[in-house]
């Protein structure tokens, strides 16, 4: 008999509620659950009490960071996949992103179906 899959789990860390939800909208075409975060530090703090299949967070942000919160991140976790977003195409701010362990990132404002495209990849077993 073959077991249920397990529902994945996306956290999308903004501070901005309207992206939030459209986020959560794009993402519920996966039959995943879908966790939220005002800003890196209310991230962290949920991530030290479950663990999520893959991180959305955006660059900046008030308390911390899309940066700060990753460089924090990779010292416990080193392999939740993250997608980063961000108003700014900054080729050095990317350079940053990348080198802390950020995957994929999308340059707001975004189509659904780039973020759907990553998230579809990150997602498979």
């Amino acid at each position: 008999m073959k077991s249920k899959p397990r529902v994945k789990k996306i956290l999308v860390v903004d501070d901005d509620v309207k992206m939030r939800g459209l986020l959560k909208e794009i993402l519920s075409t996966f039959s995943c659950e879908v966790l939220e975060a005002n800003d890196g530090q209310e991230a962290l703090d949920l991530l030290a009490k479950q663990t999520v299949d893959l991180v959305i967070t955006d660059r900046a942000m008030p308390i911390m960071d899309g940066l700060e919160f990753l460089k924090q991140l990779r010292r416990e976790d080193t392999q939740t996949p993250v997608l980063m977003l961000s108003a700014y195409g900054d080729e050095e701010l990317w350079a940053s992103a990348v080198g802390l362990g950020v995957e994929d990132y999308i340059v707001k404002p975004f189509a659904a179906d780039d973020v759907l495209k990553i998230v579809k990849v990150k997602l498979r077993d």
